[in-house]
């Protein structure tokens, strides 16, 4: 079960990472100075 959880949560934080991303490019959109934000 430990060799997995490492694993696991690195999945967890790459998902959520790319959620996060996804939200803030839909929430910026309309902001051209975003996209140089990153």
């Amino acid at each position: 079960m430990l060799p997995s959880l490492p694993r696991l949560i690195k999945q967890n934080v790459r998902h959520d990472f790319a959620y996060k991303k996804l939200k803030y490019c839909s929430d910026n959109q309309h902001q051209p100075k975003a996209e140089s934000m990153k």
